[in-house]
């Protein structure tokens, strides 16, 4: 238990100056953040968040891969739709309370038995000195302004509080406690997978600051541990239920990488995460890190991390606590910096919680040499103007960093500069000058995509496209829409456009083959329902083209081209219904010349020439050179001419 001084008001006061600054500082460098646009992953965010704001409660309960960070955004979607603000206000909440967490979690640890007599009294600014660098720290921007990263801000939330819990629950000696641990650890692994860690150091931290041996914490706490290792043992089975689900996420696991060989690189990438740590420079939010085939490099590098899980062991042994900082940073890196072989072999991201490792031991090895080199009249001052410089730097810093995060433009330049030779950034710039209707500008970064990769079935797409619309070049874009759908058959972007392509050469057969593929495989792709509902009904099939359309506008009720489509398919069926849809096309596109002339064309088989006369004149005014409008026109008024 904590000494019995903690409850004194001087204390309360003293908690209440570092949670202030952990909030105010924490919303002064991070409050540009909010300008950030969506970016990379985050589009394939919103599509997941809008589909599931519109489903039944039943999806929402229903267990899926990070469904709880799924069901946040869906939330926000709920809230606030496509605009950007409230994803980014609760990115912040989510960070500042993970930082409030983590600063009474320090505290309470500088607290226990095994180091109160060293740190207790010195263990409120400590604590609140690491909290304020863990939470400014400019390595976070990507886990807190990068919207998409909140599935890591989250789980770090709740690996803090699940922790926390159990510490409340030790100290109060209620149940109620780790009944909450357990509860924000089954949460956490609902969020993102690196939580499967969290079991493993609150057993680690259990030993090392509050059961006196292994044999009391097993009496005390069996059920609670039991009960983790039927978590770890559902988790796991969780994971390889949806192992296909986890496959699609942007092809995952690398094809071309062993796990030993990943391992190996991993090396190089954990000590450049150790130097943005104290020298954040640098930082990219796409590396692109290409594994390495220079031995020596690579062996100098493991051989450093060796070392240092050597003295983590050691430590475990000689020095409890050291060796439990040790371990949260390599065991929470652990799922992503090991063994599996992950597509992208560094990330920042990655580094949310183990940051609080180096963050505390930095401090309190700089408590230790001021306690002693410095006398003790001067140490709150060389304490606090040391203090202050480390946070006010970290905080512009990362003020500066959240900047290159205002817009895809901004974002991908940055990687460009710093990774020249990653695909990547040249794919997602010409993707923004793309559909900016800068064709022009697109060209030259697709191509040099496709001179970096021209095996990837994103560059391959993207290829394709560029060839299509830019030069039309139909023979080569064919040729790498083929290719990109070889590299990749679960791709449904590369089908979706190359069905697109064969619809507009008039080879609707192939162009229906492709688009009902990509809708097997995903069938909440932008546009699919649309354009395959068209194919549909141009190939006649008007029962399946309304089945298609109707769910495109329960999900997207304001596509004026999926209301002019389903009129097309209830004309001479329901022509009630059919007007309806011409009729909401219309007022959600008044200038949609296609359904004011639907329409009219179903008012003159109604009898309503005067009807079909507006309408007729209001596309006219927008396509004056119209010629079937034209035609139409003037067959409708030379029946409005002739007597009955």
């Amino acid at each position: 238990m904590p000494p019995s001084h903690v409850n004194s008001p001087p204390l309360y006061r003293l908690h209440a100056v570092w949670i202030g600054l952990i909030l105010g500082l924490g919303t002064l460098f991070f409050a540009n953040s909010f300008r950030g646009e969506f970016v990379f992953d985050d589009e394939m965010m919103l599509t997941g968040a809008r589909d599931l704001s519109k489903a039944p409660l039943k999806a929402w309960l229903r267990p899926s891969p990070r469904a709880v960070g799924s069901a946040s955004f869906a939330l926000n979607y709920l809230a606030g739709g496509t605009h950007t603000f409230g994803y980014h206000l609760a990115n912040l909440a989510i960070h500042l309370s993970a930082a409030l967490v983590l600063y009474w979690l320090v505290w309470r640890t500088l607290q226990s038995p095994r180091l109160v007599e060293r740190y207790g009294q010195a263990a409120v600014p400590l604590a609140g000195v690491i909290a304020l660098i863990w939470t400014l720290h400019p390595l976070q921007t990507q886990s807190v302004t990068y919207i998409v990263q909140r599935y890591e801000s989250l789980m770090g939330l709740f690996f803090l509080l699940t922790i926390a819990c159990l510490v409340r629950g030790v100290d109060t000696g209620k149940r109620l406690w780790l009944v909450a641990s357990l509860g924000f650890c089954l949460l956490g692994m609902q969020t993102k997978e690196v939580m499967a860690a969290a079991p493993i150091m609150a057993l680690w931290y259990d030993r090392v600051f509050l059961a006196e041996s292994w044999r009391e914490l097993w009496r005390k706490r069996w059920a609670y541990y039991a009960a983790y290792l039927l978590a770890l043992a559902s988790l796991i089975l969780f994971i390889a239920m949806h192992w296909s689900w986890i496959g699609k996420r942007g092809t995952l696991f690398h094809d071309h990488l062993s796990p030993l060989a990943y391992a190996m690189n991993q090396g190089a990438v954990i000590l450049h995460y150790v130097r943005l740590t104290f020298w954040p420079q640098g930082q990219n939010i796409d590396y692109g890190w290409p594994p390495s085939d220079n031995y020596v490099t690579l062996i100098a590098a493991d051989l450093v991390i060796v070392a240092l899980l050597c003295l983590t062991v050691w430590a475990i042994w000689k020095a409890p606590a050291l060796g439990f900082l040790g371990g949260w940073f390599f065991v929470i890196l652990a799922p992503s910096s090991s063994f599996a072989p992950i597509i992208d072999l560094a990330f920042e991201h990655r580094m949310y919680l183990p940051l609080l490792s180096l963050a505390a031991l930095t401090v309190i090895g700089g408590y230790e040499a001021l306690t002693r080199y410095v006398t003790l009249a001067r140490r709150p001052a060389v304490a606090g103007i040391v203090a202050a410089l480390v946070i006010v730097s970290l905080g512009i810093t990362t003020t500066l960093r959240n900047e290159v995060y205002d817009t895809p433009l901004s974002l991908w330049s940055d990687v460009m500069r710093k990774s020249p030779e990653h695909w990547r950034s040249y794919v997602n710039l010409g993707k923004h000058y793309a559909e900016s209707q800068q064709p022009a500008k697109a060209a030259p970064y697709f191509a040099k995509a496709y001179e970096l990769n021209p095996d990837d079935h994103r560059v391959l797409n993207n290829y394709a496209s560029l060839q299509e619309t830019h030069f039309q070049n139909y023979e080569l874009a064919e040729k790498c829409y083929l290719q990109a759908i070889a590299d990749n058959p679960d791709y449904p972007v590369a089908r979706f456009n190359y069905g697109s392509f064969l619809n507009d050469r008039g080879r609707h057969a192939e162009a229906q083959e492709q688009l009902q593929l990509a809708y097997a495989k995903s069938g909440e792709f932008p546009q699919i329902r649309l354009t395959l509902g068209a194919i549909e009904l141009h190939l006649g099939n008007r029962a399946e083209a309304q089945r298609l359309l109707e769910e495109e506008l329960a999900i997207r009720p304001h596509e004026p081209l999926a209301h002019n489509l389903l009129g097309l398919c209830l004309t001479e069926r329901d022509d009630k219904r059919a007007a309806i849809h011409f009729l909401t096309a219309i007022q959600l596109n008044p200038k949609y010349v296609e359904a004011h002339n639907n329409v009219a064309d179903l008012f003159v088989r109604l009898g309503r020439y005067d009807l079909a006369e507006q309408h007729l004149q209001a596309a006219l005014a927008v396509e004056p050179q119209n010629q079937t409008v034209r035609r139409n026109l003037a067959v409708v008024r030379q029946a409005l001419a002739t007597p009955n």
